[in-house]
């Protein structure tokens, strides 16, 4: 401990400079430990309690069930989870989007959101680094994240906690994995990545990200990981996107089951923003009138797309045809747009569909005109 850090001793500094006859009073003020002084503390390397901050958000916002059902005091460590966004550069709904490519971390004390075009790839979960502390081989300690016991291993479940949904889930992750960050090549991965993006507007996701201590074993696999062998449905093919067994999950049973206890949680909010909209633009303008318009429930003038197999009154004609999807899309694409531009922004050409159809146009009235003057003739 440097000398600056050690205790005062009041006693000691009267006697020193001859005050013990000379007091006149004494008040003293009691100070928390907040996240000044936690982070303080962490930063001298005396003692990592930043996750005594997530204890008390949990047990003060009350928000998810599982709140009520674990022992919160259970968790030891703070669990740092981040995502790399991409650089990007592009045009939607009038708004020009730049953005460069940074690393966004989770902020659960803050309820922190992340923007949809960074989380389709998998996050980082890392330790910066590991200090050993003592020769022995009992424990390490890492320098922010984990208070890791060398024989532990650990299971990361990424999950929505509204929906019931797993988004990911890796078993058997070594200790010394999480201080590395190499959890998906040591761990074994049950449920593979699916990126929680609502695909609805006016939507939000609050995706939560649980690592859990698994029991001891002797045995190479651990009986978590047994139960989740190649014939579980979560690994098989059918499961690698959305599944019908990645629903209906339940995270208390799911702890208990496995006899796991909580070391560690974070979360993050995801909505449906601008990069969402301009990704299902995207898919509507490079596809006919595609299965995705329809479930996203954009219509055109309040009124559903017809049913494939329903009445059409589309004309036989090629260019009616044309003109007919390219109205379809362009009305989606408003739709869109309208969603999610501000109100007092107003924009003219919004989905640069409609303007493919003026040169198509301009061609037909001129071939009117020709005829008609042929016909004069």
């Amino acid at each position: 401990m440097d000398k600056e850090d050690e205790l005062f001793d009041l006693s000691e500094f009267m006697m020193k400079h001859h005050l013990e006859k000379g007091l006149i009073g004494i008040n003293w003020i009691m100070v928390g430990a907040d996240a000044y002084a936690i982070e303080k503390q962490r930063i001298r390397g005396l003692v990592d309690n930043c996750h005594s901050l997530v204890v008390k958000k949990l047990a003060r916002d009350r928000r998810w069930e599982f709140v009520d059902m674990f022992p919160l005091n259970e968790m030891d460590a703070w669990l740092s989870a981040s995502y790399k966004q991409p650089q990007a550069s592009y045009e939607v709904c009038c708004s020009k989007i730049e953005l460069n490519e940074e690393t966004l971390y989770l902020d659960p004390l803050a309820d922190g959101e992340i923007s949809s075009i960074a989380v389709h790839n998998q996050p980082q979960i890392t330790s910066l680094r590991s200090i050993q502390q003592q020769p022995a081989d009992n424990y390490q300690r890492s320098l922010r994240h984990y208070i890791i016991m060398k024989e532990d291993k650990y299971t990361l479940l990424m999950f929505d906690p509204k929906r019931a949904y797993v988004h990911w889930l890796l078993v058997d992750i070594p200790s010394a994995s999480l201080a590395s960050g190499n959890i998906i090549d040591d761990g074994l991965q049950v449920a593979s990545y699916v990126p929680p993006i609502p695909d609805k507007p006016n939507d939000c996701y609050f995706v939560l990200f649980m690592l859990f201590r698994q029991p001891r074993s002797s045995q190479s696999m651990s009986e978590v990981a047994e139960f989740y062998n190649s014939d579980h449905p979560l690994r098989s093919k059918y499961c690698v996107h959305h599944c019908v067994y990645r629903g209906a999950f339940n995270v208390a049973q799911f702890k208990s089951f496995h006899r796991l206890s909580l070391s560690a949680t974070s979360w993050m909010k995801v909505c449906y923003d601008i990069h969402e909209a301009a990704r299902q633009i995207r898919s509507i303008k490079e596809t006919n009138v595609t299965e995705e318009v329809k479930k996203s429930g954009f219509h055109n003038g309040g009124q559903k797309l017809a049913d494939d197999n329903g009445p059409k009154a589309w004309s036989t004609n090629s260019d009616s045809k044309h003109r007919k999807k390219h109205d379809i899309k362009s009305s989606q694409i408003e739709s869109i747009c309208n969603l999610i531009r501000p109100q007092d922004k107003k924009c003219t050409s919004t989905s640069g569909i409609s303007s493919s159809l003026k040169p198509l146009s301009v061609v037909i009235l001129v071939l009117l005109c020709v005829s008609f003057i042929s016909k004069a003739r």
